[in-house]
């Protein structure tokens, strides 16, 4: 099975009116999940919390996030494989919090993966970005498409997807 690493603000809706510890989908991206796991894909998924408050605190939220986004791509026809994050925060300089690349090269080693043959599928601009291309990842971008990067830009998950998805059937 090829994995898929997906940045987690991928998934969830990042709008400013959506709360950082709650879950709340993009519209089809779980549905894309499941696509995904269709195909026979891994979906890993990574994210970065926003560390305001204790240490136990912290872990329980994300404990229970993850596991309303599993339960989620689960009824949706979907499995993700892993939920990998950093649990150290912002002013740790931790290198497996983006933008510097530890948390992904960790996945690779653990994984035993090739990263330029992996896609990570991450928003447009940011510190994520930054980690995916520094880690050597083969990137694909998702956001309003009004950047000059080299990597495809896609308006949603599903489209970043079916991009995935016809590569794999016109390498067939």
């Amino acid at each position: 099975m090829q994995p898929v690493i997906v940045d987690l603000d991928v998934i969830r809706d990042t709008s400013r009116d959506a709360a950082s510890d709650q879950w709340n989908p993009r519209p089809g991206s779980l549905e894309a999940i499941a696509r995904l796991s269709r195909a026979d894909r891994r979906v890993l998924v990574t994210g970065t919390p926003v560390r305001d408050g204790d240490p136990a605190t912290v872990l329980d939220r994300l404990t229970r996030l993850h596991n309303r986004l599993s339960q989620a791509a689960s009824n949706a026809g979907g499995q993700i494989d892993a939920i990998l994050f950093c649990p150290h925060g912002p002013d740790t300089n931790c290198p497996c919090r983006p933008p510097r690349p530890g948390l992904l090269l960790d996945i690779a080693l653990r994984q035993q993966l090739r990263l330029e043959l992996v896609p990570y599928i991450t928003l447009d601009q940011g510190p994520a970005l930054e980690a995916g291309r520094t880690a050597g990842l083969r990137c694909l971008l998702l956001g309003s498409g009004n950047t000059d990067a080299a990597e495809p830009c896609f308006s949603s998950l599903d489209s970043a997807v079916q991009f995935l998805l016809d590569e794999t059937d016109n390498a067939d």
